[in-house]
């Protein structure tokens, strides 16, 4: 403890009994327009982005956890099963068209039988869970397996979309060679 004291006071930090001591978040000073410094920001750990305040991240964190971690995290257990690149393709496309049209129901709406989609998700291991972490439902409708999403998707969630998505774009090039 006397270690940890005396590396506090001396980085020039004050202990505080009240502050924490170790932060999830990180914050920064960025200079505005002019180069002087702007008031901090608070960045979420979990993507990055930049808030005014730990009660702003705090907001987002929720959303962005859910979506962001899950789906990346579930976008590269998809890709160590090392589908063939055109089940990838399909995939990107999926989540491509629900970033570029959110609001669209056709969008939010896969039937998982359909011999592309089953072939490129459906019997892929980690296929559903990835689209289960970007927001879909999977259930049956009139005895047929489909993924839904019923609302539509959040900022942070559409967030971790395309960050599944940025990392099956990296994945291409790479499968090409």
């Amino acid at each position: 403890m006397k270690d940890f004291m005396k590396k506090i006071t001396s980085s020039g930090h004050r202990f505080h009994p009240f502050t924490p001591l170790v932060s999830s978040a990180s914050s920064s000073r960025r200079p505005d327009a002019n180069g002087t410094a702007a008031a901090a920001t608070v960045a979420c750990p979990s993507c990055g982005d930049a808030f005014p305040s730990e009660l702003a991240v705090s907001e987002h964190l929720d959303g962005c956890l859910a979506s962001a971690g899950g789906a990346r995290a579930r976008a590269a257990a998809y890709l160590a099963a090392d589908p063939p690149l055109a089940s990838v393709e399909v995939v990107k496309r999926l989540l491509g068209n629900l970033l570029r049209e959110p609001g669209n129901d056709k969008f939010r709406r896969v039937r998982l039988g359909n011999p592309r989609i089953k072939e490129a998700v459906a019997n892929r291991k980690g296929g559903v869970e990835l689209l289960e972490a970007v927001g879909f439902s999977v259930g049956d409708e009139g005895g047929e397996p489909f993924a839904v999403m019923g609302e539509v998707p959040s900022d942070a969630r559409l967030n971790g979309i395309r960050r599944a998505v940025l990392l099956l774009e990296g994945d291409t090039p790479l499968r090409l060679q």
